[in-house]
Order: C-alpha cells, then structure tokens, then sequence
C-alpha cells in the first residue's frame, strides 16, 4: 500500500508540475507555436506503444509519426518517434492536465520542440497538435480547431513561417500574407 501510495503521490506531482508549465509558459497563437518551433509538420499516428520507467513510477508513451509534410524544418525521416509523459501499461492509466493524446490513424499539424526527444516533445503540450479531420461524406479535410480547411491551414503556416523569416516577430501575423494594395 506504501509502494502504492509512493506511485500515486509521483504521478501528482509530475501532473501538478505540467499544469503550471502549461499556464505560465503555453504559446497561445499559431504565430508563437511556429516562432518556438523547430519543427511543424502535418503527420499521421501509425502506433502508440505505453511503457513503464524504469523505476515504474510514471507511464511513457512512445509515438510513431508519419510524416505528410514538412512546413518548417526538415525532420530528415519519414517517421518521428516522441516519447511523452502518460499513457496506458497493463490496465493502469496516467493522464498529463493539458497534456495530448494520440490515436493510431489520426491525422494532425504537430509544432515540435528543436528537439524532438524532450519529455515534453510538443510546444504548448496540447496546443502543439492540431488535429486534422476528414469529413467521411465528402472526404474535405479540415482544421475544426482554427475553422479552415486543411489546405488553407497549412498555406497559412507556411505564410508565417516566411514571414518570421524575414524578420516579422511572432505575433505580427493577424491573417495569411498577401500584397498590399499597389503591391506586385
């Protein structure tokens, strides 16, 4: 019951210690989850294994992503594995307050740390995955979260990543870049 106890009292801790980090330091625009990003990429869950530490007091899930598509950095593989904090191991559970969640099949934008193997790989935990549904009627792909079409979320990503480029800061980019009048 002690060992129980000591196990429960981890996990706590470690979800308390999230939950601040999320609040105090989470980006709350696309234009700041691109500006602390190395990578945003689109990408589909092929599999999500749970695995005890090593000292079992806490649950890992290790994810495998495809990648669909690059939109700033070059990952240099075709899938990404994350490891993060929570999952499920032989019938016990551990849940991350504002922590993501990852299905096999889902596809999504994913804004990944500059280095991807972090315990926390995603900026912003959660805000660090966009999911991205396809309607089973029409088969139209959409970002339901920022109410766009997945095509058009992806060109506006990409307009923001040059737009840092040159020099724009992370919150100066209200709507997709396009010329201004008199502007070729």
């Amino acid at each position: 019951m002690r060992a129980l106890a000591s196990a429960v009292g981890m996990v706590w801790f470690g979800i308390a210690t999230i939950a601040v980090a999320a609040v105090v330091a989470g980006p709350s625009s696309d234009e700041e989850l691109v500006a602390e990003a190395g990578y945003v990429l689109t990408g589909t869950v092929e599999r999500v294994e749970g695995q005890w530490s090593p000292d079992g007091g806490q649950i890992y899930s290790f994810v495998d992503i495809r990648v669909g598509e690059a939109i700033k950095g070059t990952p240099g593989t075709d899938v990404i594995r994350l490891r993060v904090l929570g999952g499920e191991v032989d019938g016990f559970g551990m849940q991350v307050v504002d922590g993501p969640t990852f299905v096999p099949g889902e596809e999504a934008v994913f804004f990944l740390e500059r280095n991807p193997q972090t315990l926390f790989p995603l900026v912003g935990l959660a805000a660090g995955k966009v999911p991205i549904v396809t309607d089973a009627t029409t088969r139209a792909r959409s970002v339901p979260g920022r109410a766009m079409a997945r095509d058009a979320y992806v060109d506006r990503l990409r307009a923001i990543v040059a737009a840092q480029a040159l020099g724009a800061g992370p919150t100066t980019l209200d709507v997709p870049l396009a010329p201004k009048a008199g502007e070729p």
